[in-house]
Parts: structure tokens; C-alpha cells; sequence
């Protein structure tokens, strides 16, 4: 049997629980997970965040835990 997670209103709960009872399904009501959301940033803030990202990649290529590619390579694949 497949499992599906809907998010509906409110108000029409009790509606989509008699459909899919009547399909012969059951419903189990199951508190939504809460999940990050990446908050709109003003364009300064995500200069900002994307300048640090980029520094700390920097940091890891210098350390060696990553590697780069050549610009070549990466055009190559587009």
C-alpha cells in the first residue's frame, strides 16, 4: 500500500479522512516535521553569507580535504 503526507486545511480534514476511509485507506494524523527554512536575506546579508562560504571552501582546498577543478573541465560539463 503506498503512503502519501498532504498537508490540507483545517477545515477540510474530516472531508479527506471520510474519502480516503471510503477508498479503504486509513488516516493517521502525524505532527509535521518542522524544517529549516532559508529566510529571504536582504542582498548585503547574502554577499555576506556567500564571501564566508567561499572562504571557508578556500580554507578546506588549502588544508587539502578538497580539490579543485579546472575551469576546462567545469565548462566541459555545462
Amino acid at each position: 500500500m503506498a503512503e502519501f503526507i498532504v498537508n490540507i486545511a483545517p477545515e477540510k480534514e474530516a472531508l479527506i479522512k471520510e474519502l480516503v476511509e471510503q477508498l479503504g485507506g486509513s488516516v493517521d494524523n502525524v505532527a509535521p516535521k518542522k524544517v529549516k527554512s532559508k529566510a529571504v536575506l536582504a542582498p548585503k546579508e547574502l554577499l555576506v553569507r556567500e564571501i564566508k562560504d567561499a572562504v571557508e571552501e578556500l580554507k578546506l582546498v588549502r588544508a587539502g580535504k578538497k580539490k579543485l577543478r579546472n575551469a576546462e573541465d567545469f565548462l566541459n560539463e555545462l
